[in-house]
């Protein structure tokens, strides 16, 4: 429920969701992640990092899947050379990760390093050439620069 609330773009319930799902399964991973996801999406950054970091606490064998629920917020708060290599490490387990692609490639477009954002543009449309950007954030000004710096690397 809570991904399916964001994804319609109903962010508070999304959070209230995730929160519920915590509350009922205060050991499950995927709890965490989802309300991470929600809690980013709802520009509430800083809860969303502790949100996924409690994830790789519960779960340490998987920290390269979790880093890029850190990564996410982090691109967010500009914070982008901590978040590179965490893109870099989930995507060498995680290649097909649309999502952390594009976020590499905002943070590399936003640190002015246009050619690694054109690399990684162009290695996210071999892997994934059916990717289309959605509007995942409730702030439209953030939509807007992603889709901007997306178009800035070259991705179609």
């Amino acid at each position: 429920l809570c991904d399916i609330d964001w994804l319609q773009r109903r962010f508070d319930q999304a959070v209230a969701e995730g929160e519920r799902c915590v509350a009922f399964n205060p050991s499950r991973t995927d709890c965490y992640i989802a309300l991470a996801t929600a809690l980013t999406v709802s520009n509430k950054l800083e809860a969303g990092v502790r949100a996924a970091e409690k994830a790789m606490r519960l779960d340490p064998t998987h920290q390269d899947f979790y880093e890029y629920f850190v990564a996410s917020p982090y691109v967010l708060m500009g914070r982008y050379e901590e978040a590179i290599p965490l893109l870099k490490r989930h995507l060498t387990v995680w290649p097909d990760n649309p999502w952390a692609f594009s976020l590499l490639i905002v943070a590399y477009t936003e640190l002015g390093r246009d050619s690694d954002a054109r690399a990684s543009a162009a290695e996210l449309m071999r892997t994934n050439p059916d990717f289309v950007w959605g509007q995942p954030n409730k702030d439209a000004a953030v939509n807007k620069r992603y889709a901007n710096d997306l178009r800035r690397a070259g991705f179609k």
